[in-house]
């Protein structure tokens, strides 16, 4: 489906599924995906949050490279929080403070291949203080016109195991981390922030929304079986197909009716103003097929 919407120029955005996607074979889904130039929105059923994987001592949490320092609490967020355990304030406080600990790209990324990745508090320009790399403890002013602004950078504190044996990631300005590690989990959008829950539930809405329109019982009815009857997954496969087909001309149809031109000539739909899902932690939906 991605390699037809390429054959017709559609150029690759973000790209959201439920959580059967997220359990998909990286080799089918995942990784051919991104290498296409898609950005993977997606959520994270319960038992597949918090700690991932991990690359160079580095833990992969929720789709994140991050500081083998990061607090469990942090770590755990997403699972206290479907748990009931905090609230959802609490819960956006964890899901903001996770950024501290992110590991930086040194390089930018190219589908397919290796990357090198730092930790926050290595570096020319740390953005952290970690005592395991001394140079990033060293104070540091912000200097504005006829001002100084104090080192607010925050601190990490590894515990006694890290740093009596700290790993690669700690040891090394940078590691490399490939493409195929962690693939099934990894995301450029933050797994519970603010962006990633807005563009993944209004990808879903959108989704959602042209399903019930193909299932429309005054026109296609998709999901009538009197109405495709056929034996077999390929008579069905076909029927279906050009059934969607008619529900996306009718969809054209529709937004041709009702499009009006911007000031540059270019047609668009007006949207009504809706009421804004409060966000919350994607993959607690229901999976439906």
């Amino acid at each position: 489906m991605l390699a037809a919407l390429a054959l017709f120029g559609h150029a690759p955005g973000y790209l959201a599924g439920d959580n059967l996607y997220t359990l998909a074979n990286p080799v089918a889904f995942q990784q051919p995906a991104k290498e296409m130039g898609w950005s993977l929105v997606l959520p994270y059923p319960q038992g597949h949050t918090g700690k991932q994987g991990s690359s160079g001592g580095a833990p992969l949490v929720e789709g994140q490279w991050c500081c083998p320092a990061m607090p469990e609490s942090l770590v755990a967020a997403t699972e206290d929080f479907r748990a009931k355990r905090i609230d959802l304030a609490t819960y956006r406080a964890r899901i903001k403070k996770r950024n501290d600990y992110f590991l930086r790209a040194k390089e930018s990324a190219d589908p397919g291949r290796a990357q090198r990745f730092m930790c926050p508090a290595a570096g020319a320009s740390p953005t952290a203080k970690c005592l395991l790399k001394p140079h990033s403890t060293t104070p540091r002013l912000i200097h504005h016109v006829g001002t100084s602004q104090a080192d607010l950078r925050p601190r990490i504190s590894p515990d006694n195991e890290l740093i009596a044996a700290p790993p690669m990631v700690c040891r090394q300005q940078t590691i490399t981390i490939k493409a195929t590690e962690g693939a099934k989990y990894r995301q450029e959008l933050p797994f519970g922030g603010e962006e990633h829950t807005t563009i993944y539930y209004s990808l879903r809405e959108a989704q959602e929304g042209m399903h019930g329109y193909a299932k429309n019982d005054a026109a296609e009815a998709l999901h009538a079986k009197g109405r495709r009857r056929a034996h077999g997954l390929a008579q069905n496969s076909i029927q279906a197909a050009f059934l969607l087909a008619c529900s996306g001309i009718r969809k054209v149809r529709s937004f041709l009716n009702e499009a009006v031109p911007d000031a540059k000539g270019i047609l668009y739909k007006p949207v009504p103003n809706t009421r804004q899902r409060t966000p919350v932690s994607p993959g607690t939906e229901t999976v439906t097929d």
